[in-house]
């Protein structure tokens, strides 16, 4: 009896140990849990908002900087607004309250600025979360499209949109796996380098400008 005892003690310690061990391999090879976004309003979240929505958002800040001359109201104003994926085209409707609310050309060309400056450092940072990662490449991309035309016009005497596209382009930003998996995840599209959205249309305008002879 005392024997019998002693080897179901054993086989219950041993069992015991065993358990420990495969509990701590499990907890190792568990998958990382993406690291959770450090904005307010992300791309994700900006996407559900509908266009009263979005213009309630952006109203409150302008609202905000008219009573307050805070800057940095404009500023997050311009972020949501350029962050919302642009599938609907409402960034158009939208951007005008921010640059014509602005106390001078001046003050608009600062926020911008600093947005894209901001997002080019963001994406440049392998700590940025990938849905973070996501909404600062639309808005690079957003900002792109809404400063296309005035660029494309300005072959002889380039101006402030041509400074903010060469600046991007000359970035050299390069989109992370997280990123492209996180866009085709979420929007189903494929995630293209602002960079290079960027050079290309350099490139564009180049061409529009060059006689066919010497094309």
């Amino acid at each position: 009896m005392n024997k019998l005892f002693k080897i179901l003690v054993g086989l219950f310690i041993g069992l015991g140990v065993g358990s420990g061990v495969m509990t701590m391999t499990s907890c190792a090879s568990a998958p990382q849990v993406n690291t959770p976004s450090a904005m307010t309003y992300n791309y994700a979240r900006l996407k559900l908002l509908d266009l009263d929505q979005m213009s309630d958002l952006i109203q409150k800040r302008v609202q905000g900087y008219k009573r307050t001359d805070n800057e940095e109201l404009m500023q997050e104003a311009l972020e949501l607004c350029l962050s919302r994926p642009d599938e609907d085209s409402m960034v158009e409707k939208l951007i005008d309250s921010v640059r014509f609310n602005a106390s001078s050309e001046a003050a608009w060309e600062q926020w911008v600025e600093a947005a894209v400056e901001k997002s080019i450092a963001q994406l440049k940072n392998e700590t940025t979360p990938a849905v973070d990662q996501v909404t600062y490449l639309i808005l690079l991309e957003n900002l792109i499209a809404q400063f296309r035309p005035e660029f494309l016009k300005q072959w002889e005497a380039p101006q402030f949109e041509s400074e903010v596209i060469e600046k991007i382009a000359a970035a050299e930003l390069v989109v992370s796996d997280a990123a492209v998996s996180e866009r085709r995840l979420n929007l189903m599209e494929t995630q293209r380098s602002p960079s290079r959205v960027a050079q290309d249309l350099i490139k564009e305008r180049e061409q529009a400008n060059t006689p066919p002879s010497r094309r």
